[in-house]
């Protein structure tokens, strides 16, 4: 009796919906724009897909980092909601992870 064929190298991830994504918008702060490369573009993309996610219902978590002395969110970037404050070179703070626990628990965003 033949073997069966070997796995595929890889398997496609899940296909992306409004209950099982969430869009993470990270530092997006005028004084950090020096540092991070093609920021104007960053931020057009950062706008288009924060359009998308509203057209479609998903979850936007954001961050900003040390506002106190670089800055909010550049205005032309909109947010749904409040950025979660942090200090440390990682999204995954207590509010963060607080925030996509309780959409996991909701059947909404991050499954």
């Amino acid at each position: 009796m033949p073997s069966a064929p070997p796995p595929p190298p890889f398997s496609l991830p899940p296909r992306l919906t409004p209950s099982n994504t969430v869009l993470l918008v990270c530092d997006l702060q005028k004084r950090l724009a020096p540092v991070i490369p093609e920021f104007p573009a960053v931020v057009h993309a950062a706008k288009t897909l924060l359009a998308a996610a509203e057209a479609l219902g998903i979850p936007v978590v954001a961050t900003e980092q040390y506002p106190k002395a670089l800055g909010e969110t550049v205005e032309d970037v909109k947010l749904p909601g409040m950025a979660f404050e942090k200090t440390q070179f990682s999204m995954l703070v207590e509010g963060v992870v607080g925030e996509l626990e309780m959409a996991m628990a909701e059947g909404r965003g991050v499954a």
